[in-house]
């Protein structure tokens, strides 16, 4: 198995999951990221008031905090905010020092969850945070095909890969 990284993340309840590269080394007061690659590449842990292109991805997760039952009709719940401060959590730590993925939108769902969401000509990935806490990643490579589909610690994986991988792909083209 070529496992670069341990990840522990307390705060989510998923000590010992494993991550394949490429990652990075990390700190931040919930979790940490431990890489041994040949060349590791420094995240600094997120502010707790995001700044530059990550101040979008904390007004999306503001305009979660203001939605009120019924938001989309009879029946809909709107985000709790243990749910809401998780979701801007990991997507803070995924998305810190990644100048070449964009920030996602944030969208409620009807049930109370939420979902962040990537679409280009090339590719879609979708990351759902489920209102009893549970996560579930999609992707699809648009020019392949290939879709890839995850639940729970493997989702944070996929999530942490692909935005590092997407970033890397990207710097390579500018």
């Amino acid at each position: 198995m070529n496992v670069l990284a341990l990840y522990t993340a307390n705060a989510f309840g998923l000590a010992g999951l494993t991550v394949a590269p490429p990652l990075v080394v990390a700190n931040h007061a919930d979790f940490s990221v431990r890489a041994t690659c040949a060349a590791p590449v420094a995240r600094k842990a997120p502010a707790l008031t995001p700044t530059g292109d990550l101040a979008a991805l904390g007004d999306g997760f503001a305009a979660m905090r203001a939605l009120k039952d019924g938001w989309d009709g009879l029946g809909s719940v709107a985000p709790a905010r243990e749910l809401i401060d998780r979701a801007a959590s990991i997507l803070s730590f995924a998305l810190t020092d990644l100048s070449f993925v964009g920030v996602p939108a944030i969208v409620p769902v009807a049930d109370g969850g939420l979902q962040a969401e990537w679409y280009s000509p090339t590719y879609r990935f979708e990351l759902y945070f489920e209102p009893d806490g549970e996560i579930a990643a999609w992707s699809e490579n648009r020019q392949t095909r290939v879709e890839m589909e995850e639940e729970g610690r493997d989702a944070i994986d996929m999530l942490l890969h692909w935005t590092s991988t997407l970033n890397y792909d990207r710097s390579l083209a500018a």
